[in-house]
């Protein structure tokens, strides 16, 4: 079980974001703030850390939503 670290996208000011999350399905805690994410997204620079809790993600079945990216 790992937390996996991955480019997300650029965005159009040319901050590069990047993805945090657990390989194996579960919630990663962000040890700065003590708040829980399924998947956390941040700035290339950020200075966060995150550690893998025992908690396994909810999964629920959602109708497909339209929606316009924010921020581009």
């Amino acid at each position: 079980m790992l937390i996996e670290r991955e480019y997300y996208r650029t965005r159009n000011d040319g901050v590069k974001l990047y993805k945090s999350y657990s390989d194996a399905g579960l919630y990663i805690l962000q040890n700065e703030t003590q708040r829980k994410y399924d998947v956390a997204i941040d700035v290339e620079t950020a200075p966060y850390t995150y550690t893998e809790t025992d908690e396994p993600i909810e999964v629920t079945e959602e109708e497909p939503v339209e929606s316009e990216e924010v921020g581009e």
